[in-house]
């Protein structure tokens, strides 16, 4: 059982999780009685923070660019997962002209 120590973890994660870790967070501290501190904001920003020192036990970051410039700036790291990836739509009305590619 791991409720009978205090745990705290610091997560610094893009603006767009907040939502999602709050609600995480508060699972966390009731199931484990530990405390979870987030951090949210522009993924590359939260890494200069992580890069100049700032403490973070977890980094969520808006894609592969933050942790590169880590990797980059020589952050070691215990574990990296790749937990979700999206696409982007592009919706319009019709007769509006659309680019073929992106790429």
């Amino acid at each position: 059982d791991s409720k009978g120590g205090a745990q705290e973890a610091i997560v610094f994660a893009a603006a767009s999780l907040k939502p999602a870790l709050t609600e995480v967070g508060s699972l966390f501290e009731s199931d484990v009685g530990g405390s979870v501190l987030v951090s949210t904001g522009g993924s590359q920003s939260l890494a200069r923070q992580i890069a100049a020192g700032a403490p973070a036990d977890v980094f969520i970051p808006a894609g592969e660019a933050p942790v590169e410039f880590l990797t980059a700036e020589g952050v070691e790291f215990d574990d990296v997962v790749r937990l979700f990836g999206n696409r982007l739509v592009i919706v319009a009305k019709e007769g509006t002209p659309m680019p073929k590619s992106v790429a």
